[in-house]
């Protein structure tokens, strides 16, 4: 909610000052200011309070609102009036594409890492509970520590679990933080 709100909020301001300041300046401000929202959410853990999380959350949608109507006026002011119904296509299906295969790769990033780190748990237990362990990969990456300890009855397994899935929600976070961080020196040196 915090991040869908500051983006209902600025994205209208940031429409109305992109024909002021160009759109080299609101890209850079808004993909940093994302980059450090999604940093900041990277050091999140399971006992995090939320008030330590929303106000990266506001971060996040402040530097997406500020980006996206100035990705869009560039993208709408490079080609010929003639062309502006293909030209307004085309950024809306790559916006599309673009956050499908971003979350189709992160998530993958996401629960890769889950599951190495759920297999480095239980490396160390005998042969017939790491198989059972095992089985519970799909648990552990989909953030179901809480099953994982009704499963086993055991607190330190769920425990195990979460911490694993954390694992994999930090590097995601970490790897979007460095793509956002890429497109700002994109904006700040491609953008005339």
């Amino acid at each position: 909610l915090p991040t869908t709100m500051m983006i209902l909020f600025v994205a209208p301001i940031a429409g109305k000052l992109g024909p002021r300041i160009g759109p080299r300046a609101l890209m850079t401000f808004g993909m940093l200011t994302a980059t450090v929202g999604l940093v900041g959410l990277s050091f999140i853990d399971i006992g995090t309070s939320y008030n330590a999380i929303w106000p990266f959350q506001m971060l996040l949608g402040i530097g997406l609102a500020s980006t996206m109507p100035a990705s869009a006026a560039t993208a709408m002011g490079a080609v010929d009036h003639a062309k502006a119904g293909v030209a307004s296509g085309v950024v809306n299906a790559s916006r599309q594409v673009g956050g499908a295969l971003g979350i189709a790769v992160l998530g993958g990033i996401g629960s890769t890492l889950a599951a190495n780190a759920w297999a480095d748990k239980i490396a160390p237990l005998p042969p017939a509970r790491q198989a059972l362990a095992e089985k519970l990969t799909p648990l552990v990456q989909g953030g179901r520590g809480n099953v994982v300890e009704r499963l086993t009855g055991s607190p330190k397994a769920g425990a195990a679990a979460l911490d694993s899935f954390m694992n994999g929600v930090h590097a995601a976070l970490l790897t979007a933080g460095a793509l956002t961080f890429v497109a700002a020196l994109v904006a700040l040196i491609g953008l005339r």
